[in-house]
This record gives structure tokens, C-alpha cells and sequence, in this order.
């Protein structure tokens, strides 16, 4: 250990917090090395459960299944911008939680198809990046590992959907139960968000390439985190008011790029009128909604 790192865990221990730091240590040696991997991080690297987090992070037989072994992990770390570290916060999750979920993601799904996409999005220093990623770990934690089938991958070649969507992705493809393979799109959006999606081109596209590549409206899902907006009703309004969007151009721009769809008719939706119908029913209550949920 550097002189100057020595000294800089001499005035951690003997600081706010430091009998913490010194029983931990004291019990878990190891937690000294990741306070060193840490000593760029002055509010992760006091707190206690982040450290054995940390460590159990740092384990080799953890270490070994990243893409790029303990360079990853040093860039997780130096990227961390979404946690926190300390009482309660409405929606960004503890450090320790957050390492945690990594920890999960990499021990159970490091062979999955896109593994490598989520490690680069834990690398990445933007806050809604990691925002997302954070809400995706979250949801991975409710699926049977051995039923994922794909992370981060291309809802269908772009030549498919020419004029809608050239490159967009779904966030987790898994096996929701027999012969039923299901895409999830997770979205860790504000009210004031949600509320522009009718003006969000990127977001319709994307929406309109879910939908077309779909043999019906349970083979994909949309996922906003509760703890932003937890009012099913108001996303599921806006989203009426995306379909509205135009004289309800949507129907027709979804049969015009693929012909064959049966996402609709999937759900006893034949016509454009009967869309309408579906669309504009009381309370929402109509299976053309049962896409959305939050998590």
C-alpha cells in the first residue's frame, strides 16, 4: 500500500465513522483491499455493507466471470453514479443493493446472450444509464436464471421494419412459460416523462417495432419502476393517448410494416374500428393494456 493511501486509511479510521471501519476489518481483512479499490470513492469506501459487498465482488471465483476480470470491476466502481450510500432516497437504491444485484447478474447470467452489454452500461458515468441498468438488475432478480434467454438484444432486423425502428432493443428475452417467449422492455421513467411520450419519436418507434414484431400482446411487456410512478392507470392513459395519436395511425403503420401481424388479432382486435373501440374503453379495461405493468 502507497504511503499516501496508508495515510489516507489512517484518517478514515480514526474519523467519523471510523470504529465501524475498525471492527469490520478487524473480522474481515479482505475489506481492506476493497477499501483500496475504493480510496477514489471518499463516501462508498466508509460505509461498511458497500465494503462487503465489495469484497464478495472481488472473490476470484467472481472476478473471473467478467469480460474483463477486476478492470471491470474498478470501472463499475469509479463509474458509480446512481447509488447511494446512507439513509433513504425515493427510488435510487443503497450502494451496497446495487452491488448486490451485480453480483447476481454476473454469478447467474455471465453466458446469456448481451451479458457483456449490461457490464458496459454498469461502466457507463451516465446517470440515466445506470438509472436503467439499476431497474433491469432488479427485474432479473425475479426470473429463474435458466430461463433468460437475452439481454440488450435487437427486437428484429432493421430490413423488417424498414421506416420504424433500424436499431432497437428489447432489454431481457426469457421463457415466461411453456412455448411462451416473452420480451421485456424496462422503463425507469418520471411522471414528467411519461407524460411526453406521445412527442418522443425514439420511444413510438421503438413501441411500434415491439409491436410488429410480435405474434401477440403477451410476448412482450413494458416495466416502469413503482418507485417513481406507481399509478398504473395514468401510464396506461398515456399510452391511450398514444394510440389516438393521428386518427390512430398506429394500427395502420403497424399492418403496414408487417402484413401478417396477428399482434391484434391476437387479442379478438380485427378492425380498425374494433382498435378504436379497444382503445378508447372505460377504465382501460381491455386486453390491448395488459402489456404494461411496473415493477
Amino acid at each position: 500500500m502507497d504511503e499516501d493511501v496508508l495515510v489516507q486509511l489512517e484518517k478514515d479510521l480514526s474519523g467519523e465513522g471510523g470504529e465501524a471501519l475498525r471492527m469490520y476489518f478487524k473480522g474481515n481483512p479482505e475489506g481492506v483491499k476493497a477499501w483500496e479499490k475504493s480510496i477514489a470513492r471518499p463516501i462508498y469506501r466508509k460505509d461498511v455493507n458497500y465494503l462487503s459487498k465489495l469484497s464478495e465482488l472481488m472473490e476470484p471465483s467472481v472476478v473471473k466471470k467478467f469480460p474483463n476480470g477486476q478492470t471491470d470491476i474498478d470501472n463499475i466502481i469509479a463509474a458509480l453514479v446512481h447509488p447511494q450510500t446512507g439513509g433513504t432516497h425515493p427510488f435510487l437504491k443503497n450502494v451496497a443493493d446495487h452491488l448486490d444485484d451485480v453480483k447476481y447478474l454476473v454469478v447467474n447470467l455471465n453466458e446469456v446472450d448481451g451479458f457483456s452489454k449490461v457490464v458496459a452500461a454498469l461502466k457507463n458515468t451516465n446517470f440515466y444509464a445506470q438509472d436503467g441498468v439499476s431497474h433491469m438488475l432488479t427485474k432479473l432478480k425475479t426470473i429463474d436464471p435458466s430461463k433468460v434467454r437475452k439481454l440488450e438484444g435487437k427486437i428484429l432486423d432493421a430490413d423488417n421494419l424498414d421506416g420504424i425502428c433500424e436499431n432497437c432493443l428489447f432489454d431481457i428475452e426469457y421463457e415466461a412459460g411453456p412455448g411462451l417467449i416473452k420480451k421485456l422492455e424496462l422503463k425507469s421513467y418520471s411522471q414528467s416523462t411519461i407524460n411526453n411520450i406521445l412527442f418522443s419519436t425514439k420511444f413510438k418507434n421503438q413501441f411500434k417495432a415491439y409491436l410488429a414484431n410480435a405474434n401477440n400482446m403477451n410476448s412482450f411487456e413494458y416495466i416502469f419502476n413503482s418507485k417513481k410512478v406507481n399509478d398504473l392507470n395514468f401510464i396506461k392513459s398515456k399510452f391511450k393517448e398514444l394510440f389516438q395519436q393521428d386518427n390512430y395511425k398506429i394500427y395502420d403503420d403497424i399492418l403496414k410494416a408487417n402484413p401478417n401481424s396477428t399482434v391484434f388479432s391476437s387479442i379478438g382486435i380485427n378492425t380498425k374500428g374494433q382498435f378504436i373501440q379497444a382503445v378508447n374503453k372505460t377504465g382501460h379495461d381491455h386486453d390491448l393494456y395488459n402489456f404494461i405493468n411496473k415493477l
